[in-house]
């Protein structure tokens, strides 16, 4: 059957279209709606990240922030403060990494700021970001550009007029200048005069070589607010600039009258002598400001520890007055008591440095440095009996017994009392081996060195600490048996002196030097030098004790006929050491005598004996092997 074909009058063929067309609309709307809806969820989404990227960097999580701001970004390009700082961030970022992506972020910036040029805070930070960045790519004249536009338009014109007229001052061109001057005294006119403003004004008439009016303009700003700290401050750091160094004084003491508390005043006017090498000014400063009951003492003990270190480091001498100023005004301070004491020490005054520590273990007899500094002085002068007696005081009042008990057997040891000094080791290690368990201790230690992670067994610092002592302690007693001539009893201190301190350089080497020294167990001695080596070699720290240590290694070498290897260290030895003691060089003597070279070896004994000429063994073998070589 044939299909009829339907025709629609003329007239219905509006209808028709227009049906058509409102179908269509409606389909079209419905697709429009969801576009819309979407790219409304995404700036949602985007703004969301954008907060979460400020928050990571305020934590200084800077990976999520790149990451969230990427995101952030590929939502919503079109959002300004994203895109700016997702352009920041690129350019802080990728600075060192990728300059292409950096400059590309500071693009972005770039138009963010020339559609916003009234959003001060991007404008400068564009600025600040291009400053850094500079290169070929970014000129002064864009920068300038940049700023002129957005001075023009600036929300807050004040902000921006500091960054344009420094850049315009930093040019060198004169009229550029006058014009930061010009921006800089409008800006005045509207807000006021300030020490920013004044010191920006200052300085560009100092760049025109115009230094009264720079003078003028510090003069007017301390006249409209004389009694400002910074403003006396200004005016005398201006003077001193302009080499005014008796306005500069002026001004500083101004400051010193109306804020007396404040402790910049004496330390730029005292900073201001000794840049003009006026050391008796610079001292007469520190007087007064030791004399002034505004400062507070620690303020004071901070100056006298600069100037110490920096000014006088090699004649801190210089510094005892106003050293004795400070301990008299501050009676009740312990310190100010030491630190006169080492200033009358470093003068060569150790009878005030002495009465200085008396007043220090009268103020307070549990501090252990006025005993041990006082026993110092007395030692250094041949005073052994003042000193073992200030420091039998400080044994039974300090609070550090048993490191006086220590410091008194180097005591000993400094003047050659072995005797007395291995009774006072022998009385510390009883002491402790009756109190502490060394054993138990060293197998708490071995826990900790062999653990995953050092939180997983914490050690005791006290007992750390102790077996520290401890180890020094018998250290100490093998040194002095192997003085007192008792080297079988010196073994086992020194064995139990490895097994408290494996990582010690020192007791190594003094253990192999005795056994070397005394032909006793060579092979022992050498495998306890190589260790020695070892540690110090890997260790920068200590570097500097290597000829220590290479020289107990050639020494043992030649002990075991190792002539030439011997030799070898040796020579290193006294290539490194600028000033090598007798007995390296009676060692080296020793060393090339038995090798047959009977001149050199005769040189060295000789210029041991002229650092040592009372010794009787060296001078025994000069005279005996190395004259009558020479003499023929």
């Amino acid at each position: 059957m044939k299909t009829p074909r339907i025709t629609l009058a003329p007239h219905a063929l509006p209808i028709a279209a227009a049906i058509l067309l409102t179908v269509i609309s409606l389909l079209s709307a419905g697709a429009k709606d969801n576009t819309q809806v979407s790219r409304n969820s995404n700036a949602a989404k985007a703004k969301d990240l954008y907060v979460e990227a400020l928050q990571a960097r305020e934590v200084d999580d800077l990976d999520a922030c790149v990451n969230l701001l990427d995101y952030a970004y590929s939502l919503n390009p079109d959002d300004n403060d994203i895109k700016f700082e997702h352009g920041f961030v690129q350019a802080v970022v990728m600075a060192y990494v990728n300059p292409d992506a950096a400059k590309l972020g500071v693009t972005h910036m770039k138009e963010v700021v020339a559609d916003n040029p009234a959003n001060t805070e991007y404008a400068l930070r564009l600025i600040s970001i291009m400053s850094k960045l500079r290169s070929a790519d970014t000129t002064a004249d864009e920068l300038m550009a940049i700023l002129s536009h957005v001075y023009q338009a600036a929300s807050d014109r004040s902000l921006v007029a500091g960054a344009y007229a420094s850049l315009l001052r930093s040019s060198n061109n004169a009229d550029s200048i006058r014009k930061s001057i010009a921006i800089l005294d409008s800006l005045e006119y509207v807000e006021g005069p300030s020490q920013q403003l004044t010191s920006s004004k200052m300085q560009a008439y100092i760049s025109l070589g115009d230094t009264v009016t720079a003078m003028n303009q510090i003069r007017k700003l301390y006249l409209a607010n004389p009694d400002v700290s910074d403003n006396l401050m200004l005016m005398a750091l201006t003077s001193q600039a302009f080499g005014m160094v008796d306005s500069a004084d002026y001004w500083f003491d101004r400051g010193i009258e109306l804020f007396p508390d404040m402790p910049d005043f004496y330390m730029r006017k005292a900073v201001s002598h000794e840049e003009s090498t006026d050391t008796v000014g610079l001292i007469d400063v520190l007087c007064t400001a030791m004399a002034s009951p505004d400062l507070d003492f620690d303020t004071k003990e901070q100056m006298m520890a600069y100037f110490a270190q920096e000014t006088f480091a090699d004649n801190t001498g210089m510094l005892l007055k106003p050293m004795e100023i400070m301990a008299r005004e501050h009676p009740d301070r312990f310190s100010s008591f030491i630190n006169y004491a080492m200033i009358a020490v470093a003068a060569g005054d150790t009878v005030t440095a002495q009465k200085q520590l008396a007043n220090a273990r009268a103020l307070d007899p549990t501090e252990m440095a006025g005993y041990s500094m006082s026993a110092n002085l007395y030692n250094t002068a041949g005073e052994l009996d003042s000193a073992i007696a200030v420091v039998n005081a400080g044994i039974k009042s300090s609070d550090m017994p048993l490191v006086l008990r220590q410091y008194k057997s180097f005591l000993y040891v400094d003047n050659d009392q072995y005797a007395p000094a291995l009774k006072v080791v022998d009385g510390l290690l009883s002491d402790l081996n009756r109190t502490f368990n060394l054993e138990k201790a060293l197998a708490q230690r071995s826990d900790t060195i062999v653990a995953d992670t050092v939180e997983a067994i914490e050690p005791d610092r006290q007992i750390i600490d102790t077996l520290a002592f401890m180890g020094e302690l018998y250290l100490s007693k093998g040194d002095i048996l192997l003085k007192l001539e008792r080297p079988k009893e010196a073994i086992p201190a020194y064995e139990k002196a490895i097994q408290i301190r494996p990582d010690d350089w020192l007791v190594y080497n003094n253990y192999s030097y005795m056994l070397a020294d005394r032909n006793m167990q060579l092979d022992r001695a050498l495998e306890l030098a190589e260790k020695s080596l070892e540690i110090v070699n890997n260790d920068d720290d200590l570097a500097t004790h290597y000829t220590s240590i290479a020289d107990t290694y050639a020494w043992v070498l030649f002990r075991r006929g190792e002539l030439l290897k011997a030799r070898q260290y040796i020579d290193e030895t006294l290539e490194i050491d600028s000033a090598p003691s007798a007995e390296v060089l009676d060692h080296a003597g020793d060393i090339y005598h038995a090798l047959g070279l009977f001149d050199e070896a005769a040189e060295f004994w000789k210029q041991a004996l002229q650092l040592e000429p009372d010794n009787a063994a060296i001078r025994k073998k000069y005279e005996k092997y190395a004259k009558p070589d020479t003499d023929e």
